[in-house]
């Protein structure tokens, strides 16, 4: 997930994750500024989707 978030938020959220049995990893990064442009497995999936859609629409000529 990429939330931009306030302090107080942050440590409510540390302290759910912390006493949560259903959590087993987390990791809460700061970063000085928001990070807007999507992953690199977005990127990835993306591209698997647009040569998919070629590759039907090239079958289907």
């Amino acid at each position: 997930m990429n939330v931009e978030a306030d302090q107080a938020v942050v440590d409510e959220l540390e302290t759910a994750f912390r006493f949560n049995d259903a959590v087993l990893r987390n990791m809460i990064m700061r970063t000085k500024a928001a990070i807007t442009e999507p992953s690199i497995m977005l990127k990835a999936r993306e591209e698997r989707v647009k040569r998919d859609e070629m590759k039907f629409d090239a079958d289907v000529e």
